[in-house]
């Protein structure tokens, strides 16, 4: 018989004490009630960095959520990564994501690749960026809603042969991680290392596009475009610049966003440009129009004013009409709604600005400064985070220096300006 002299009941609702030796007696089944044991809750998996710091770990892999909350370095993110199924298979599929990899996916990634790969830092874990960029999806972070479904979706099979796709997915990725965990630098050099292996390998599948896909040069067109647009707030030129100087007009940003008319100027790539998924899927996001009457009135006016002071000494010029297509593309963005639909627009009208239009504004034309000032402002007032930093510094220089502009119609023009970038 076990040994029962120290055993004890637990009750619920304990009455009084009970001294079986003085009398007492136990109550009856019917009204002791147990403690139920609680189910085990602690993770017997978990990151170490977690186990060092008490924590409940989520054992989210390559980066568990209490490391990501508190940007520290999470121990799985350093350590490989145990396949699991369908991995012996030779295959990788991600949660909810219908993309399939090849098991020797990231392997291809350095493959053929210089001395480059020796700067990136150790701690930069590839299938960590893979993992941000496929998985992140709680908010709108790559483009338009349409943009990003396919990047993430179809994206990794795409950049299976396609290595110029990959290093843009891996740098934009970076960068975005660089943007959310602003403490941690590692990132941001990640991103630069990538971005340059995406653009060597760009070039040259551009000079040799007969076996390439055209999807994939589409889709890394639009990522390089995104990490240029945003790469600009990071030049000590560009944000060292005073108000009272003359702005550089953000030239090298215009032309990189112009990829789709790159790759419409390679000849073998166009027929193929025709049967392109991603173009059809990405011209679904179409904005709305203005819902606010008072507000639709009040931006048509401002449209229309613009119109005819570009239109002034239209017969005067050489470059007539150079102005138009940058207005038409203007008066879609500014008569819709500004949201996650507005943001494949916003990109397209880029294509207004063709090398006309590039040449005004190397001249410091004010008509044209004028146009592209309101093109940074819609770009801030929709707020990607690629593009809000860029939009807002270009867009102000643009406006300081039109400010001092003597023409009253140029005064009258920039307070739509004035009043949507104080407002981001």
């Amino acid at each position: 018989m076990p040994d029962t002299r120290y055993a004890t009941i637990v009750f619920e609702n304990p009455g009084p004490a009970i001294d079986d030796k003085a009398g007492g007696h136990l109550p009856s089944d019917e009204s002791r009630q147990y403690k139920a044991r609680r189910a085990h809750t602690k993770s017997r998996k978990g990151c170490g960095t977690c186990k060092i710091r008490h924590l409940k770990c989520d054992e989210r892999k390559p980066t568990c959520g209490q490391c990501i909350h508190s940007d520290r370095a999470c121990s799985f993110a350093s350590s490989p990564i145990a396949p699991k199924s369908p991995l012996h298979r030779g295959w990788l599929q991600a949660p909810g994501v219908p993309s399939q990899l090849p098991a020797d996916f990231l392997n291809s990634y350095y493959a053929g690749i210089s001395e480059i790969w020796k700067k990136i830092p150790a701690t930069i874990n590839p299938m960590e960026l893979l993992d941000h960029f496929m998985h992140t999806t709680h908010h709108l972070w790559i483009g338009g809603p349409s943009c990003q479904m396919i990047l993430q979706q179809h994206g990794p099979r795409l950049a299976v042969e396609a290595p110029y796709l990959r290093f843009a997915m891996l740098s934009f990725s970076a960068y975005h991680l660089a943007t959310v965990r602003r403490k941690t630098k590692k990132y941001e050099l990640a991103g630069a290392i990538y971005y340059s292996c995406a653009l060597q390998s760009y070039s040259t599948a551009l000079h040799n596009p007969g076996a390439a896909d055209v999807d994939a040069l589409l889709a890394c067109s639009v990522l390089l475009a995104m990490i240029a647009y945003k790469s600009l707030t990071s030049s000590p030129q560009r944000r060292g610049l005073s108000a009272d100087k003359e702005p550089v007009p953000n030239i090298t940003g215009l032309q990189v966003m112009t990829g789709f008319s790159i790759l419409k100027s390679v000849p073998a790539l166009q027929p193929k440009l025709g049967q392109s998924v991603m173009i059809g899927q990405c011209e679904k996001d179409r904005p709305s129009s203005l819902k606010s009457v008072a507000e639709y009135s009040e931006k048509r006016a401002t449209v229309e004013r613009l119109e005819r002071f570009c239109n002034v000494d239209k017969r005067a010029t050489t470059l007539e009409g150079v102005h138009d297509v940058a207005l038409s593309s203007l008066r879609h963005l500014m008569l819709s709604e500004v949201g996650d639909d507005v943001i494949a627009t916003y990109c397209f009208s880029v294509r207004g600005f063709d090398s006309r239009f590039i040449s005004l504004l190397e001249r410091k034309d004010p008509k044209a400064l004028l146009l592209l000032c309101y093109w940074y402002v819609m770009g801030a007032r929709i707020g990607q985070w690629w593009m809000v930093d860029s939009a807002q510094l270009d867009g102000m220089k643009l406006l300081n220096f039109l400010r001092e502009n003597p023409s009253t119609e140029i005064q009258e023009l920039l307070k739509f300006p004035l009043a949507s970038l104080e407002s981001v």
